[in-house]
């Protein structure tokens, strides 16, 4: 399952928060670093703000021998990144009189070291371990399609799925044992925007006493009560929000078009190996349910326009609505429906009320059985 992290990892996206403020009473932070085969190039340090796009403060460049330094001020510790033109990004804790040490290789993204900031480097080994997990997950979908291709029966891919899932679980774990026992406050923040927080509701609060705790004036105490405060709201049983969003031939299309029929509101990206493996059963749903009065409604949260397109072709999803603001996670609709994951869908009655959430595999064929055979009895 892929998780709406706060920062930019390649793959991963993240929003997060920090604000830089130079006044007298700020104290001042230095970044010396070393980027291998990124010489006499730009580079950009950057605020990372949750629920906002990151804002560039300073930018250096890279001498002959890929060598460079930020300076700046904070009153509190803050997050910032270090991006790359061609936005690889490296991520950084800064407070106040930290010397930072950084040294990188713009060939090898998923290697550099920093010292000088504990956070940072906390936060670095959190990300190594995102980044390691990914990798896994890339391997899993990889041999998931080989045996597609293979023709395996579906004892053989039931099986495999089942330790993928147990695997994606074990690593969950780690994450909330990571933010249930840290004592660093952006890292935990920073680990609970790969849960769920509608299932996870116990360890997001738990968070929210403690920072409330220890330091309640803190400007990302504040702004993590602020983003996490509604987040945990149970859709279930309340009507859908307004979905109007362009499909592959431009044209808007909205959610409250369709009459009368259930509906499966479907979050997916092409870029999603999770959502890739998923497309087969909301496909088979769709063929199996689509003369009784179902349908998908699929929203994509790509921001590649042709990769959106041909990912839908391939894993045949035939169903006539599609749509994408093709922002990636920036999208409005991850805010008004909670998207912090892909894949994640909601079932919708035919009166527009939102009767269960992110129903997958069997789950999805059992419940359309069980609405629709109540509608037929």
């Amino acid at each position: 399952m892929h998780k709406k992290i706060f920062f930019t990892l390649s793959t991963i996206g993240i929003f997060f928060f920090s604000n830089c403020n130079n006044n007298k009473s700020s104290t001042g932070f230095s970044i010396k670093g070393e980027i291998k085969n990124y010489t006499k190039q730009k580079l950009f340090l950057e605020e990372v703000n949750l629920g906002e796009p990151a804002v560039t403060v300073d930018t250096a460049i890279t001498d002959g021998d890929g060598e460079f330094s930020f300076k700046g001020n904070v009153r509190e510790k803050s997050m910032y990144r270090v991006r790359l033109t061609n936005n690889m990004t490296y991520f950084f804790v800064l407070d106040k009189n930290e010397q930072i040490k950084f040294m990188a290789d713009a060939q090898m993204p998923l290697s550099y070291n920093i010292s000088g900031s504990t956070e940072s480097e906390v936060l670095k080994k959190l990300i190594d371990s995102i980044q390691s997990n990914n990798l896994k997950l890339t391997k899993l979908q990889t041999e998931y399609i080989n045996l597609q291709k293979q023709n395996a029966g579906d004892s053989a891919i039931a099986a495999f799925k089942k330790n993928a899932d147990a695997k994606v679980d074990g690593f969950m774990v780690q994450i909330r044992t990571f933010i249930d026992t840290t004592h660093y406050n952006i890292a935990a923040i920073f680990a609970v925007s790969l849960l769920n927080p509608e299932k996870d509701v116990e360890v997001v609060n738990k968070l929210s006493e403690r920072l409330q705790k220890n330091s309640p004036d803190s400007k990302y105490t504040k702004a993590y009560i602020k983003h996490y405060g509604n987040i945990v709201e149970d859709l279930v049983g309340k009507h859908f929000k307004e979905i109007e969003l362009p499909s592959f031939d431009k044209k808007y299309v909205k959610l409250s078009s369709i009459k009368n029929k259930w509906i499966l509101l479907d979050f997916w990206a092409s870029w999603c190996g999770p959502c890739r493996r998923e497309n087969p059963n909301v496909v088979a749903a769709y063929k199996k349910y689509k003369s009784k009065n179902f349908t998908v409604f699929s929203v994509s949260l790509d921001d590649n326009e042709g990769k959106w397109f041909d990912a839908a072709k391939a894993d045949h999803l035939e169903w006539q609505n599609h749509v994408s603001e093709l922002k990636g996670w920036d999208s409005k609709v991850c805010k008004d429906y909670y998207i912090n994951q892909i894949p994640t869908n909601f079932l919708i009655n035919p009166d527009g009320i939102i009767v269960a959430r992110d129903l997958r595999g069997d789950e999805l064929s059992k419940k359309l059985e069980e609405v629709l055979s109540k509608k037929n009895s």
